[in-house]
């Protein structure tokens, strides 16, 4: 069969990277779009819920979700067709471009919005666990150094990123962003679990007050914060051992990362304003 001559003399490894990259962008646009719908709704239930306590803190806090999310996506789509179509001339194509131009102004912004939706989310889903605590200070101490931990790494990986030639795949950006993602994923997980545990604590005090059947809310509430909590933490895993082993794969998790993490808590919203 005759070799097609229009095809990219690039190696295959090379090709599969570029089109991983390529693909991310897309896979992110898809997932910022579920964002968008699942905003409307939280925005929607809030607004018509019989509860109107904290209505504009939340609809606040899901308007800023929503716009680092529309920043994030922006900037994503902006750096494919720099690498694509406006710098397609870039001396050794769209691959280097994409692993010595990873500082433009562009991906700095991507990066700072991406962490700052990190914080946020877990931000919010530690204010539930200080609440559901009663405001017992020392029950969170653990979770809160975590998000400071995670916090402080996130800092550090955006302004190693902003060097001239520090790419995402750069080997020595490893030792920034894998603690990173590590403990944001400990966070949520560690969060989520003295959530859970607390409601069943409740709930089990609740049954032996009043009887079984006044404990079966707090049963879906236990199953909700893990719904919502799963998805992320199971994409996150995957996405961490993918880039642990330097996968090219990868790649094609961090804006589906980014934007399932900003839905979870206006999924937490809209099933909480719902009674569910």
């Amino acid at each position: 069969m005759a070799r097609d001559p229009y095809k990219t003399d690039e190696s295959a490894s090379s090709l599969w990277f570029e089109q991983a990259v390529n693909a991310t962008v897309h896979i992110g646009a898809i997932a910022y779009g579920t964002q968008l719908a699942t905003a409307f709704l939280a925005v929607y239930y809030v607004l018509h819920s019989e509860q109107k306590k904290y209505v504009w803190q939340s609809i606040t806090y899901v308007g800023l979700l929503v716009l680092l999310s529309t920043i994030y996506t922006a900037c994503n789509i902006h750096s494919n067709e720099m690498a694509w179509i406006d710098e397609r001339g870039y001396p050794g194509g769209p691959l280097r471009y994409q692993l010595e131009q990873s500082n433009t102004t562009t991906i700095v912004v991507a990066n700072v919005a991406a962490i700052t939706i990190t914080f946020l989310a877990d931000i919010c889903m530690l204010w539930r666990c200080y609440i559901l605590y009663r405001g017992l200070w020392i029950a969170v101490v653990l979770p809160a150094l975590l998000l400071l931990s995670s916090t402080t790494m996130g800092v550090f990986l955006v302004l190693q990123l902003a060097l001239p030639g520090a790419a995402i795949w750069a080997p020595g950006i490893a030792q920034f962003s894998i603690p990173y993602w590590a403990l944001s994923i400990t966070f949520t997980l560690l969060v989520t679990l003295m959530i859970v545990a607390r409601v069943l604590l409740m709930r089990r005090g609740i049954r032996v007050t009043l009887g079984p059947e006044y404990g079966r809310p707090y049963t879906g509430i236990a199953a909700m914060l893990i719904e919502c909590a799963l998805p992320y933490a199971l994409i996150s895993f995957v996405f961490i051992i993918l880039y642990g082993l330097r996968s090219t794969a990868s790649n094609l998790f961090v804006p589906l990362m980014i934007m399932v993490e900003a839905m979870t808590p206006q999924l937490i919203i809209i099933r909480v304003v719902r009674g569910r």
